[in-house]
C-alpha cells in the first residue's frame, strides 16, 4: 500500500516540477533559473524507476481501434480532371527544369572550353 502512495507522490512531484519548468520556459526565463528544477525532476524520475521498476513517462495513451478501411471510391470526374491537370503541370515544370539544366550545362561546358583555350 505505502509503495503505491510513494509512486503517486513521486509522480505528482514530477508533474509539478514539469509544470514549473514549462511556466519558466513560457516566460522565457534564463536556463539558470529553471535548470535546478530540471535536475530535481530528473533525480525524482530516477527514484521513481527505483521504486516502481519502470521509467516515468507520459500516461499511456489508449490505443484507438482503427476502423476498417473503407473501399476507395473512384475519383469523381472533377477530381480526375484536377489530378490530370496537376500531373500535366508537374510534368511541364519537370521538363522546363530539365531543359534549363541542360542549357546551364551547355553554357558551363562552353565556358570551360573557352577558359581552356586561353591557357
Amino acid at each position: 500500500q505505502s509503495r503505491m502512495s510513494e509512486e503517486q507522490e513521486i509522480a505528482a512531484k514530477i508533474g509539478e516540477l514539469g509544470e514549473q519548468i514549462k511556466a519558466a520556459k513560457t516566460e522565457k526565463k534564463p536556463k539558470e533559473e529553471w535548470e535546478p528544477i530540471l535536475n530535481e525532476m530528473l533525480a525524482l524520475k530516477a527514484k521513481y524507476k527505483e521504486v516502481t521498476g519502470k521509467d516515468f513517462g507520459p500516461p499511456p495513451k489508449e490505443k484507438k481501434v482503427k476502423k476498417q478501411p473503407q473501399e476507395q471510391q473512384a475519383p469523381s470526374a472533377k477530381n480526375a480532371e484536377k489530378k490530370a491537370a496537376k500531373a500535366a503541370a508537374k510534368a511541364a515544370k519537370e521538363a522546363k527544369k530539365a531543359a534549363q539544366r541542360a542549357e546551364r550545362e551547355r553554357r558551363e561546358k562552353e565556358k570551360a572550353e573557352r577558359l581552356a583555350g586561353v591557357g
